[in-house]
């Protein structure tokens, strides 16, 4: 009936990152130290505030009321290696102080995914550069896929420093995995081996491979095909598939049309020898045209799948989801199912099974001008609980990045940043909050409903992602200095559009994906920041040519 939260923080004191954990029982006790216990402090992983998608901590069950906590490590002055910790239900870690070493090659290792390996350890899966070199940057294209057995001891079971699940020439990235019912896991990831120049464009295809207990991959060599149609796929996302032994698997897919603002929401079932069972390179999950990306997916209980999404068809993102059964047809409308679809902008979906062929689906809105969490609850039937949503969070300053987890009980607990208490302070802190959802909605936090005007507020860029330039919209309530800056994912700054004193109200400015020197910048993900001295916002911006 409770919950394992683990994330990263940074002192005022110090640049570099700790990892935490804390437990919270059915009733939102916190049972380990009042701020959590530490899990490391020798990460030396300097990732910057607005660089959130930077490999933060993974975490899974221990099968025993634990849980095994993975992350990125920096103590040895490299690019990156991999550590685990096992913490008990008690808070106490039970391997090596600091966490044993699960890879440390020389070279660069990102986004490690952990699943419970059932038998008390788990199953690590990572982005590898040890045989080649990062197309641009740090973030996404570049390396190989490998992979780790830890068992309870905090032993590695397999190839020291990893089992290649994916080693072809190409960039291999952005992996998932899903535990299997053999202490092994089915691990998918996007592929540009298919792409062009030599295979390191950010054009990718989507790849899986099924590893056995003992590490021996069980499909073809560096993987199968699940989808390599044209354009873009990528951003899957895994579900084990108990019926066959095998998986199914979700990704956003650009096939529909040349423009690279339309992405379609796909999905494909593999069995137990990697062999695809509905129509080649997979069903479509949303039959209307319109920007579609990160889908997310949990089981209905009958074999198939509920997939949420962000859609832009109105305009700026709603929620939809989708359900489709084990022979891969829809049930639910051709459209998808309206989660939220509100004036304002409402994106960052997870969601979790609620145990009667239903689920519940968290995300970030924008209705009060920052960031609040709400959540949905849609039935197998594909009927919503509450039209729009309801507020699981409304408090001051923004709320974001949440996760979502099942309470056991049919209800879910929603965790998430929170930036309440340094409103109108210093900048880029925060806390971790958490709240429990209940059959019927209950035990929502109704205690923050007021909320003060804010000093400024910062949209997402439109279009989102864009190919050339992209407009950025704000308002300020009252006359004040502030910058708008462009950054990429390292946090380097790229550009610099506005630095002066502005007067009172609604501003719209382009960037037309050029650096402060003029030169044009590759695709990717930037950041745009609004700041004045005690006060921003950020938002994510997505370059496709």
């Amino acid at each position: 009936g409770g919950a394992i939260t683990t994330w990263w923080s940074r002192s005022t004191v110090t640049p570099y990152w700790d990892i935490y954990a804390q437990r919270v029982d059915s009733s939102g006790n916190c049972l380990w130290d009042s701020n959590g216990v530490l899990i490391c402090d020798q990460t030396y992983e300097d990732v910057p505030y607005y660089s959130l998608i930077a490999s933060p901590p993974g975490i899974c069950s221990d099968g025993s009321g634990g849980a095994i906590i993975t992350w990125v490590d920096k103590r040895n002055s490299g690019p990156g290696d991999i550590y685990a910790q096992m913490v008990d239900s008690s808070g106490s870690c039970l391997w090596t102080p600091n966490g044993v070493m699960v890879c440390g090659q020389d070279s660069a290792q990102k986004d490690p995914q952990i699943a419970s390996d059932g038998a008390g350890g788990a199953i690590i899966a990572w982005r590898d550069l040890r045989t080649g070199s990062w197309m641009w940057g740090t973030f996404r294209w570049g390396g190989e896929i490998y992979a780790q057995r830890v068992d309870s001891s905090g032993s590695c079971l397999w190839t020291p420093d990893g089992v290649p699940i994916c080693d072809t020439v190409g960039s291999q990235h952005l992996p998932c995995l899903v535990a299997d019912s053999s202490s092994g896991a089915i691990i998918t990831w996007a592929d540009a081996r298919d792409q062009g120049n030599g295979g390191n464009g950010y054009l990718s295809n989507i790849y899986a491979q099924r590893v056995n207990s003992l590490g021996n991959n069980q499909w073809q060599q560096n993987g199968v095909i699940v989808c390599d149609t044209t354009y873009q796929q990528t951003e899957p996302a895994i579900l084990l598939d108990n019926s066959s032994g095998g998986a199914i698997i979700t990704w956003y897919d650009q096939r529909d049309i040349s423009t690279p603002m339309i992405y379609g929401i796909y999905a494909q079932k593999v069995d137990s020898l990697g062999v695809s069972q509905w129509t080649p390179n997979g069903v479509k999950i949303c039959q209307m045209d319109s920007l579609r990306f990160e889908p997310h997916i949990c089981s209905d209980g009958s074999g198939g799948a509920i997939i949420a999404w962000n859609d832009c068809r109105s305009g700026p993102p709603d929620i939809y989801a989708g359900r489709i059964d084990s022979s891969g047809v829809s049930v639910w409308p051709a459209s998808g199912v309206v989660i939220c679809q509100a004036q304002y902008i409402s994106y960052g979906s997870h969601l979790v099974a609620d145990d009667n062929g239903g689920a519940i689906i968290t995300w970030h809105d924008v209705k009060s001008g920052s960031y609040d969490i709400y959540a949905n609850r849609v039935s197998g039937s594909g009927v919503c609980e509450w039209t729009n949503g309801i507020v699981i969070c409304n408090a001051l300053a923004h709320q974001w990045q949440s996760k979502i987890c099942t309470d056991g009980s049919g209800g879910a607990i929603i965790t998430w940043y929170d930036g309440r208490r340094s409103y109108g302070g210093p900048p880029h802190q925060g806390d971790i909050y958490a709240q429990r959802l209940g059959l019927v909605g209950s035990g929502v936090d109704e205690t923050q409903t007021n909320r003060l005007s804010k000093p400024l507020t910062l949209s997402p860029g439109f279009p989102n992602p864009f190919s050339n330039k992209v407009k950025i919209s704000y308002s300020i309530s009252k006359k004040m200095k502030l910058k708008l800056k462009i950054y990429d994912v390292a946090g380097h700054l790229v550009k610099t559009l506005v630095d002066r004193v502005e007067e009172p109200g609604s501003k719209i400015i382009e960037w037309h994906s050029r650096n402060d020197d003029g030169s044009i910048v590759p695709n990717g993900v930037y950041f745009c920041q609004l700041e004045t001295d005690n006060f921003s916002q950020t938002r994510k911006l997505v370059l496709l040519k």
